[in-house]
């Protein structure tokens, strides 16, 4: 099955962000990048009418954020086509950032749902670019966010809509839909390596 849909996203793919400029690994940065985006809008837009359903309006409202952010990029990455470094390291970035904020709004890592899951996206992500540098900074970044969110644990109030049935449910579903997104942009990273070449020509 996946070695027939591949030629098809890699044609759809290539419409939409081939630049004749690109060099064979730039290019297959584009393309984790784009099926990365289009994989998070998916998974992530369930959780909002979730929240709805569960009357949880601060997580609706970052899913809204999430998702048009993802968006957004979406638009603007298909209109320049170019810079995947930067769009790679703002995507990254915003991942731990988004984390840690919902982490401190939502009643801190114990009672977030596992939002603290959501940061791993940032350094995971990373390691997929060139140069370990970049990959070590983002992890050591998550890592500070994490424990600045605990150290700050004891001074956030938790947030009364999620109780504790919830918190576990969402903890699952968030760290499944991580782990989700990793799994395939992997995926897909090494279905592309024993596929066709990876710049058309």
């Amino acid at each position: 099955m996946s070695g027939h849909l591949i030629p098809i996203i890699s044609k759809w793919i290539e419409r939409s962000i081939y630049d004749p400029g690109d060099s064979d690994d730039v290019y297959l940065l584009k393309r984790i990048h784009w099926v990365s985006l289009h994989v998070a809008i998916f998974l992530v837009s369930t959780i909002i009418p979730l929240s709805l359903i569960l009357h949880i309006p601060k997580w609706t409202v970052m899913g809204i954020v999430y998702v048009g952010f993802h968006f957004t990029q979406l638009i603007v990455f298909h209109k320049i086509r170019r810079g995947i470094e930067w769009f790679g390291l703002v995507t990254q970035l915003f991942h731990v950032i988004f984390a840690f904020v919902m982490v401190m709004i939502t009643g801190g890592i114990l009672h977030s749902g596992g939002a603290v899951f959501i940061g791993m996206i940032g350094p995971l992500y990373a390691l997929v670019y060139p140069g370990r540098r970049r990959a070590i900074m983002m992890l050591i970044f998550y890592l500070f966010t994490v424990i600045s969110a605990a150290i700050l644990q004891p001074f956030i109030p938790p947030y009364p809509p999620i109780t504790p049935v919830i918190n576990l449910f969402m903890f699952v579903n968030q760290f499944s839909v991580v782990v989700v997104v990793n799994f395939f942009t992997l995926r897909y990273l090494s279905l592309i390596h024993i596929s066709e070449p990876t710049r058309p020509y």
